[in-house]
């Protein structure tokens, strides 16, 4: 069993205990995260499959973004709420106790279906609306909800709540928080420029490599889901753990 730190700890050492925790339980999670990757992928083939080899331009893609694409996304929505919660609760399983409920995972899973799929749409209205506004709420409200999830299935909060707990859980250590994402975004940044700038050159040698057409976007799109499959493991539990950090930081403060 892997032990969780009983002390609110660095970002390093979050980043560190969190590549830990992605190490030990890859195995029991990629399968799961080769379905998000996949799912993600779908609404990208289906754009591909309308756009073909003709040059991708606003027109073309405004054009092949339909009514079936929109039922697309918003199925594969539902069906990555169900994936997460389970992902977050099978992750929580092997932290705490060191294995897997099989039964327990798809039944909280489904239980947390319908309030994870309407506080990912709540939260990606709020993204929008804070990007759209301006760049610094956008950057601000990303990191203050980013932890819905894990209160939604953990905590058993609804959607609402779940959002507002993420809120007040970051709120104080807001800064802290970032330092962490930003982090784990250098490092999986690191990883990406590794393991696919060769084949990113290999694909750029086509002689129409500077057109980028619908069989363009299809390849971008297995790229995408590979590095979700490989790299999920390791970004849920990072924040896994920062959750839990941020859980221990607010239990000090009430306590104090």
């Amino acid at each position: 069993m892997i032990s969780l730190p009983n002390v609110p700890q660095s970002p390093g050492q979050v980043l560190s205990k969190g590549i830990e925790i992605g190490v030990n339980s890859y195995v029991r999670l990629i399968l799961f995260t080769s379905l998000v990757g996949f799912i993600g992928l779908i609404p990208v083939l289906y754009l591909a499959l309308h756009i073909g080899d003709t040059t991708v331009s606003a027109d073309v893609l405004s054009e092949a973004r339909d009514a079936g694409w929109y039922l697309i996304e918003l199925a594969c929505l539902l069906a990555n709420a169900l994936i997460q919660g389970i992902l977050v609760m099978r992750l929580d399983n092997l932290v705490q106790r060191g294995n897997v409920d099989f039964h327990a995972e798809w039944q909280r899973g489904l239980h947390a279906l319908l309030p994870l799929f309407i506080a990912s749409v709540v939260f990606l209205c709020a993204l929008i609306v804070g990007y759209v506004l301006l760049i610094v709420p956008g950057v601000i409200l990303t990191i203050s909800l980013l932890f819905f999830q894990f209160c939604v299935v953990l905590d058993r909060q609804g959607p609402i709540a779940g959002l507002n707990r993420s809120h007040t859980l970051v709120w104080g250590n807001w800064w802290r928080t970032f330092g962490v994402v930003i982090l784990m975004v250098l490092l999986v940044l690191l990883i990406v420029v590794v393991l696919m700038v060769p084949v990113a050159l290999l694909l750029d040698m086509h002689p129409a490599a500077s057109v980028l057409t619908g069989r363009d976007l299809l390849v971008r799109g297995v790229m995408q889901m590979l590095g979700a499959v490989f790299l999920g493991p390791f970004v849920l539990a990072i924040m896994y753990v920062q959750y839990q950090d941020l859980k221990l930081r607010q239990a000090n403060t009430v306590s104090a």
